[in-house]
Protein backbone atom coordinates (compact mmCIF):
# COMPACT_ATOMS: atom_id res chain seq x y z
CA UNK A 1 0.00 0.00 0.00
CA UNK A 2 1.10 3.57 -1.14
CA UNK A 3 0.88 6.36 1.36
CA UNK A 4 1.85 9.80 1.50
CA UNK A 5 1.47 11.97 5.34
CA UNK A 6 -0.39 15.00 5.67
CA UNK A 7 0.61 17.67 8.35
CA UNK A 8 -0.39 20.87 9.69
CA UNK A 9 0.43 23.36 12.33
CA UNK A 10 -1.37 26.78 12.64
CA UNK A 11 1.96 28.64 13.65
CA UNK A 12 4.00 30.52 11.06
CA UNK A 13 6.68 30.57 13.45
CA UNK A 14 9.43 28.11 15.07
CA UNK A 15 7.14 27.79 18.08
CA UNK A 16 5.30 24.82 16.68
CA UNK A 17 6.53 21.88 14.10
CA UNK A 18 5.37 18.94 12.58
CA UNK A 19 7.68 16.63 14.10
CA UNK A 20 5.65 15.03 16.72
CA UNK A 21 3.31 14.06 13.73
CA UNK A 22 5.57 13.20 10.84
CA UNK A 23 6.98 10.66 13.78
CA UNK A 24 3.76 9.26 15.02
CA UNK A 25 2.58 8.56 11.18
CA UNK A 26 5.96 7.19 10.26
CA UNK A 27 5.61 4.66 12.85
CA UNK A 28 2.00 3.71 12.16
CA UNK A 29 3.17 2.98 8.61
CA UNK A 30 6.01 1.10 9.43
CA UNK A 31 4.15 -1.12 11.84
CA UNK A 32 0.82 -1.62 9.10
CA UNK A 33 3.83 -2.16 6.35
CA UNK A 34 2.75 1.23 4.50
CA UNK A 35 4.75 2.70 1.89
CA UNK A 36 5.26 6.24 2.90
CA UNK A 37 6.41 7.92 -0.51
CA UNK A 38 6.19 11.49 0.56
CA UNK A 39 5.32 13.91 3.33
CA UNK A 40 3.69 17.06 3.28
CA UNK A 41 4.11 19.68 5.65
CA UNK A 42 1.76 22.55 6.22
CA UNK A 43 1.90 25.75 8.20
CA UNK A 44 -1.07 27.62 7.99
CA UNK A 45 -4.10 27.86 9.90
CA UNK A 46 -7.16 25.69 9.64
CA UNK A 47 -9.82 28.03 9.42
CA UNK A 48 -8.52 28.77 5.82
CA UNK A 49 -10.34 27.50 2.94
CA UNK A 50 -8.81 25.01 0.94
CA UNK A 51 -7.68 27.18 -2.09
CA UNK A 52 -5.40 29.13 0.59
CA UNK A 53 -4.14 25.85 1.70
CA UNK A 54 -1.11 25.15 -1.25
CA UNK A 55 0.18 21.85 0.90
CA UNK A 56 -2.94 20.30 0.82
CA UNK A 57 -3.90 20.80 -2.57
CA UNK A 58 -0.89 19.62 -3.45
CA UNK A 59 -0.71 16.34 -1.52
CA UNK A 60 -4.03 15.49 -2.64
CA UNK A 61 -3.17 16.02 -6.54
CA UNK A 62 -0.45 14.37 -5.78
CA UNK A 63 -2.27 11.53 -4.42
CA UNK A 64 -4.30 11.42 -7.00
CA UNK A 65 -1.55 11.75 -10.06
CA UNK A 66 0.77 8.77 -8.27
CA UNK A 67 -2.34 6.39 -7.24
CA UNK A 68 -1.60 6.88 -4.01
CA UNK A 69 -3.61 4.57 -1.83
CA UNK A 70 -4.24 6.58 1.43
CA UNK A 71 -3.45 9.97 2.84
CA UNK A 72 -1.57 9.60 6.75
CA UNK A 73 -3.30 12.37 9.10
CA UNK A 74 -2.29 13.00 12.88
CA UNK A 75 -6.05 13.73 13.10
CA UNK A 76 -9.09 15.08 11.44
CA UNK A 77 -8.53 18.89 12.55
CA UNK A 78 -5.13 18.73 10.64
CA UNK A 79 -7.70 18.79 7.79
CA UNK A 80 -9.37 21.66 8.60
CA UNK A 81 -11.19 23.33 11.64
CA UNK A 82 -13.68 24.77 8.96
CA UNK A 83 -16.69 21.90 8.53
CA UNK A 84 -17.75 22.76 4.92
CA UNK A 85 -13.83 22.76 3.67
CA UNK A 86 -13.03 19.54 5.51
CA UNK A 87 -15.77 18.10 4.10
CA UNK A 88 -14.76 19.37 0.71
CA UNK A 89 -11.35 17.73 0.76
CA UNK A 90 -12.91 14.36 2.09
CA UNK A 91 -15.33 14.68 -0.94
CA UNK A 92 -12.67 14.96 -3.15
CA UNK A 93 -10.52 12.16 -1.97
CA UNK A 94 -13.73 9.84 -2.02
CA UNK A 95 -14.27 10.84 -5.26
CA UNK A 96 -11.31 9.69 -6.08
CA UNK A 97 -10.87 6.59 -4.10
CA UNK A 98 -7.95 7.86 -1.93
CA UNK A 99 -8.19 7.00 1.58
CA UNK A 100 -7.69 9.02 4.17
CA UNK A 101 -6.66 7.80 7.65
CA UNK A 102 -7.30 10.24 11.02
CA UNK A 103 -4.96 8.31 13.31
CA UNK A 104 -6.07 10.25 16.68
CA UNK A 105 -10.02 8.99 15.67
CA UNK A 106 -8.39 5.77 14.19
CA UNK A 107 -10.61 6.27 11.06
CA UNK A 108 -10.59 5.85 7.75
CA UNK A 109 -12.81 7.91 4.69
CA UNK A 110 -13.35 4.26 2.79
CA UNK A 111 -14.06 0.53 3.91
CA UNK A 112 -12.07 -2.09 3.10
CA UNK A 113 -14.35 -2.18 -0.42
CA UNK A 114 -13.76 1.12 -0.85
CA UNK A 115 -16.86 2.46 0.24
CA UNK A 116 -17.87 5.41 2.79
CA UNK A 117 -19.86 3.85 5.28
CA UNK A 118 -22.95 6.25 5.85
CA UNK A 119 -21.92 6.49 9.89
CA UNK A 120 -18.36 7.27 8.81
CA UNK A 121 -19.68 10.55 6.67
CA UNK A 122 -21.82 11.34 10.10
CA UNK A 123 -18.66 11.10 12.74
CA UNK A 124 -16.43 12.84 10.17
CA UNK A 125 -19.07 15.88 9.65
CA UNK A 126 -19.73 15.79 13.68
CA UNK A 127 -15.96 15.87 13.98
CA UNK A 128 -15.56 18.61 11.62
CA UNK A 129 -18.34 20.54 13.24
CA UNK A 130 -16.68 20.06 16.66
CA UNK A 131 -13.19 21.41 15.06
CA UNK A 132 -14.63 24.48 13.69
CA UNK A 133 -16.07 25.50 17.39
CA UNK A 134 -13.00 24.35 18.87
CA UNK A 135 -11.62 27.16 16.48
CA UNK A 136 -14.27 29.98 17.35
CA UNK A 137 -13.32 29.11 21.26
CA UNK A 138 -9.35 29.80 20.60
CA UNK A 139 -10.00 33.16 18.78
CA UNK A 140 -13.26 34.17 21.42
CA UNK A 141 -10.32 33.36 23.81
CA UNK A 142 -7.41 35.01 22.10
CA UNK A 143 -9.89 37.84 21.72
CA UNK A 144 -10.60 38.63 25.50
CA UNK A 145 -6.99 38.31 26.56
CA UNK A 146 -6.18 41.04 24.02
CA UNK A 147 -8.84 43.15 25.12
CA UNK A 148 -8.21 42.74 28.83
CA UNK A 149 -4.40 43.58 28.20
CA UNK A 150 -5.66 46.75 26.15
CA UNK A 151 -7.30 47.88 28.95
CA UNK A 152 -4.49 47.19 31.39
CA UNK A 153 -2.80 49.14 29.30
CA UNK A 154 -4.85 51.79 29.27
CA UNK A 155 -5.27 51.80 32.99
CA UNK A 156 -1.64 52.48 33.56
CA UNK A 157 -0.81 54.74 31.32
CA UNK A 158 -3.93 56.71 32.47
CA UNK A 159 -2.63 56.51 36.48
CA UNK A 160 1.15 57.57 35.52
Amino acid sequence: MKAVIYTRTSSLTDRQNNDRQVADLSNYANKNSIDVVKTFNEKVSGAKRNEERPVLMSCMEFAEINNIDIILCSELSRFGRAIWEVLEAVKYCVDRRINVFFQKENLRILDENGKVDGIMAIYISCLSFCAEKERENIAFRLNSGRRLAIERQDARTKSQ
